[in-house]
């Protein structure tokens, strides 16, 4: 009973493990990247058939707008559009107030007749204008303080 008996594995054994072990490792790389790209493949192919059906449906839609009846309605509904001879009408919702109308010096102005560059200038003129000095002016606390004086010079004593 030598040292040959007491080992389980021989060196051919262990050689032989050792070549299969070597052969997995290399395998496993590429097994690994070509499982990634078989997904990648199945989620391009499910893109490309989400893509495949937005261009059908839009060529569906394009093949609507070229049916002059599709366009009359649509310019109908979105455009408000009638046909001659008809009378369109709006409905108002009694809930919501009109917008006033506001008429000031400028757009009175340009009523009257004047010329557009005298309106012009005007306005340019009223944008310019310097406002008038305050008499009193606020603080951010909402109080109001004297109106500021010019510095007088300080007597050296």
């Amino acid at each position: 009973m030598g040292l040959r008996d007491s080992t389980p594995f021989t060196g051919r054994a262990v050689l032989l493990g050792l070549v299969v072990a070597g052969l997995v490792l290399s395998f496993a790389l590429p097994v690994r990247e070509y499982v990634r790209q078989r997904g990648e493949i199945g989620a391009l192919q499910t893109e490309q058939a989400q893509r495949e059906a937005r261009v059908q449906e839009l060529q569906t839609r394009l093949g609507q707008w070229k049916d002059p009846a599709f366009v009359s309605t649509q310019a109908r509904q979105r455009l408000q559009y009638v046909m001659p001879g008809e009378v369109g009408y709006v409905v108002l919702d009694p809930q919501e107030a009109p917008a006033p109308v506001v008429r000031d010096q400028v757009s009175s102005a340009a009523v009257e007749g004047t010329p557009w560059y005298s309106t012009l200038w005007r306005s340019v003129q009223a944008a310019d204008a310097v406002p008038p000095p305050a008499s009193s002016v606020t603080k951010s606390n909402g109080k109001k303080s004297a109106p500021a004086s010019p510095a007088k010079p300080r007597s050296g004593g």
